[in-house]
């Protein structure tokens, strides 16, 4: 609520507005406004998931983050347009963002793959000293077999979302 107050206040979207264009931006109804914003915000997600088959595990990272800006916006004015609609959306928004494994798990492969025997001197290893090869291959392999699933997960995900229709439409 506190956010809500200080967004008022503040007014950001006067910023860098003519004296007209501030009067237009003022006088607009705000679900008209929301909608604008949403609109921006879904078109944005959309063409980053374009061919989200083909993403790589950082190109389905940001595809997560503009999921995330979507959902937080669409939070907020969900309230101007009551109803399952509007539930089925942030739900599957959530579900997207939540998909976030698989890049966590890539990020995982990469730091035992610099664990690896061999992979970085000596004196970088940290405490520990050599890890042996065999634990460096069982963590692969867990990080791998997660990956994989996250991934599906998350195109699962981007499908559904894109089956639902936007709320304030």
């Amino acid at each position: 609520m506190l956010a809500g107050l200080s967004l008022m206040l503040l007014r950001p979207w006067r910023e860098g507005a003519e004296a007209d264009g501030r009067a237009a931006l003022l006088d607009q109804p705000l679900a008209e406004f929301g909608a604008g914003l949403l609109d921006k915000r879904w078109q944005r997600l959309r063409k980053r998931g374009e061919a989200i088959e083909a993403h790589g595990a950082e190109a389905l990272h940001e595809v997560r983050l503009d999921a995330k800006r979507l959902r937080y916006a669409a939070e907020l004015f969900a309230p101007l347009w009551p109803g399952k609609a509007a539930r089925r959306f942030l739900r599957r928004l959530a579900a997207l963002q939540e998909e976030g494994v698989a890049n966590d798990t890539a990020v995982a492969r990469a730091l035992v793959a610099s664990l690896a025997p061999g992979a970085a001197a000596e004196g970088s290893r940290g405490r520990g000293g050599a890890v042996p090869g065999w634990a460096v291959g069982a963590m692969e392999g867990f990080a791998a077999g997660r990956s994989g699933r996250a991934r599906r997960h998350a195109l699962d995900a981007w499908d559904s979302l894109l089956q639902a229709s936007p709320f304030w439409r």
